[in-house]
């Protein structure tokens, strides 16, 4: 805040797809455990120690985080099996209601599996469709010049190549 006023720019909206793309994949561990409020919750309290987090290792120590490897998906990941863990109640194991249904299925962004006349058929979601259109973007932000180009490249083959052999491991297993 300057003068009163809030500046954003494009560093601060870039800085922000890195959180939540932290809250997404923390997420994933706590599908089907948790409520829309409690996932609310988590979200605000993952983003303020993802801030901290993040300010404490590339501005204090200095570490460099290219990728986000650590600060952005270990943290999420362990973040969220931490939750996951909080939330744990045994006397719910085997509860008919612990599981994915098709709702969830769809939020969590994963690939669902359905039977045609005895073939399994992949069917793409919108979590698929999503990563294809972001994350080519979201690779490459912080890149600058030719190394912006190259890595929209490479996601595409990357995001091609993982298709592909998914696609061949699936209707050969």
């Amino acid at each position: 805040m300057k003068n009163g006023k809030i500046h954003i720019s494009i560093v601060n909206l870039i800085n922000g797809n890195f959180a939540s793309a932290t809250v997404l994949i923390s997420f994933g561990a706590v599908l089907a455990k948790t409520s829309p409020l409690q996932l609310v919750a988590m979200a605000i309290l993952e983003i303020t120690i993802f801030a901290c987090n993040e300010h404490l290792g590339v501005r204090i120590y200095k570490a460099a985080d290219i990728g986000g490897s650590m600060f952005l998906h270990t943290f999420g990941a362990y973040f969220g099996l931490g939750v996951a863990y909080m939330l744990y109640r045994k006397d719910i194991i085997g509860n008919n209601k612990e599981g994915s249904n098709y709702h969830s299925d769809i939020f969590a962004m994963i690939v669902s599996y359905r039977e045609l006349d005895n073939l399994s058929v992949v069917s793409p979601n919108v979590g698929t469709i999503f990563l294809w259109m972001f994350w080519p973007s979201f690779n490459s932000a912080m890149a600058v010049g030719n190394e912006q180009h190259r890595s929209v490249i490479n996601t595409f083959v990357a995001l091609l190549a993982c298709c592909v052999i998914t696609f061949c491991h699936f209707f050969t297993c």
